[in-house]
């Protein structure tokens, strides 16, 4: 027995829903170019936090003055607010993975207004270390979560750009908005300055809110945790590599200073700290402009550049070699973050927010372990010769990067899915 044609035609026609029961076919929603606004508001959130954690710095003298505390006192406020970083990270990451990001970046800048406010008005040392600490819950939110959302939030072929854009702020808060800050403490004092912050954020959230691009969180029961990132091939290289530059980087950098006048640069420290600043600001580019396409190259080339710089500023002493090895140095760290960041995000697939928890997390302790064992290191041997202590740990790293060759830093462009 046959079928008519338009039997067939007229049951497809009773069976099928109408145009409008039927939801409307949306395009691919994956994005084709860089969502540039999106990614702004982002890198002025990593701004805004990295500001909010490393400002005290230039505003220690007014503080301690006008709490009647020593400078070294008024110093933990930038302790308390890395121990914050350390305390939040991975629990509030997990705890709002879940959620839309946009909305919890929207609430992360809301809680940067209200605790940059009361650290404005904090009338004595307990109260002002419990705002720094809250703020420093919030950051470590912050850092987690900000390269994953702006990598779903671009094409996969050029999410390792849009992790350096956002990166490029907190690189910024670094080399401008610190000076600026204390400029700006200078003429209207470290209270109103916070405050001033505090309505940079506010503005902030608007710009979030309105401006920006939102994707779904993940569903608890799809990236596993903790567990799951660590059990990824290439995470663990990664976050061990985190570790060795970052503790590396920090067992000098903490004591620049008087390195810098140890070597005899001591009258143009801030020079010095300038052009390390400016290198920085050229390393985040050049991860925007080629971390895509050549992560690993910049990875091996970077942790090189760190090894190098490391054994030139611990035995040159002429002035303008080690001006420019200070370049370098400030590169390797403008790009570094970002290269990393990239890397984990790759790695992990759809656990990059707890693998990026982990970094964070790592990230600090490394910048606390730097700083201690650079300051046994400064007692015993002197701030000249922080560079060769700190030289093992970077060769290590460059050892770690390049052995991750098939899944830790891989040749080639990236090709993992959004996370």
């Amino acid at each position: 027995m046959t079928t008519e044609p338009h039997d067939t035609t007229a049951l497809a026609r009773q069976t099928r829903p109408s145009d409008a029961e039927t939801p409307a076919i949306r395009p691919d929603p994956t994005p084709t170019r860089l969502p540039l606004a999106s990614l702004l508001a982002l890198a002025v959130t990593c701004f805004v936090t990295l500001l909010s954690e490393t400002l005290p710095a230039g505003l220690l003298l007014q503080m301690s003055d006008d709490l009647g505390i020593s400078t070294s006192t008024a110093g933990q406020t930038v302790t308390v607010f890395a121990v914050g970083c350390l305390v939040g990270a991975i629990p509030l990451t997990s705890l709002t993975a879940s959620l839309p990001r946009r909305a919890v970046v929207v609430g992360m800048l809301l809680g940067f207004v209200v605790v940059n406010t009361a650290t404005a008005l904090a009338p004595s040392l307990p109260v002002l270390l419990a705002t720094r600490f809250l703020a420093g819950l919030g950051a470590g939110m912050t850092w987690a979560l900000i390269p994953s959302y702006a990598r779903r939030l671009s094409p996969p072929h050029l999410a390792g750009r849009a992790i350096a854009l956002t990166a490029l702020g907190s690189t910024l808060a670094l080399a401008v908005g610190v000076p600026a800050g204390t400029a700006l403490g200078e003429v209207v004092g470290w209270r109103w300055t916070f405050g001033v912050l505090s309505v940079v954020a506010l503005g902030l959230v608007a710009w979030v809110r309105l401006g920006t691009a939102d994707v779904p969180g993940t569903p608890r029961s799809g990236s596993g945790g903790i567990p799951a990132a660590l059990r990824v091939p290439g995470v663990r290289a990664i976050i061990v590599t985190t570790a060795a530059v970052i503790v590396a980087h920090n067992l000098l950098y903490t004591y620049v200073a008087p390195y810098l006048v140890d070597v005899g640069l001591g009258e143009s420290l801030g020079q010095s700290l300038l052009v390390f600043g400016a290198g920085s600001i050229v390393g985040a580019i050049l991860v925007g402009i080629f971390g895509d396409s050549h992560l690993r190259q910049l990875a091996v080339g970077g942790t090189a550049a760190l090894v190098a710089s490391l054994m030139l500023l611990g035995t040159v002493r002429e002035p303008v070699v080690l001006l420019v090895t200070v370049a370098v140095w400030g590169a390797v760290f403008g790009s570094i973050a970002p290269v990393l960041q990239t890397a984990s995000a790759r790695a992990a697939g759809a656990s990059a927010d707890a693998a990026q928890s982990v970094v964070v997390t790592v990230w600090n302790l490394a910048i606390a372990l730097g700083g201690a064992v650079g300051g046994v290191g400064l007692a015993v041997a002197g701030a000249g010769a922080l560079p060769l202590l700190s030289l093992p740990l970077a060769i290590v790293s460059l050892v770690i990067v390049v052995g991750g060759r098939r899944y830790a830093f891989p040749p080639g462009r990236g090709t993992s899915s959004p996370a």
